[in-house]
């Protein structure tokens, strides 16, 4: 599905309600986009056995 079509259909309700409709954010997460936001994963730096820092 386009993004762009819904997003500008969807537009005044986001405005009005602050927030993202579900419709908007599911197709957000169908596209992958929402991935964008995680935090990579951290590795443990060479020679450290735990992965803490």
């Amino acid at each position: 599905m386009a993004l762009q079509p819904l997003l500008r259909e969807h537009v005044a309700d986001g405005e009005r309600d602050r927030r993202l409709s579900d419709e908007v954010s599911t197709a957000l997460a169908d596209a992958g986009l929402l991935r964008i936001l995680a935090p990579r994963r951290r590795t443990t730096p060479p020679g450290r056995r735990s992965g803490r820092w």
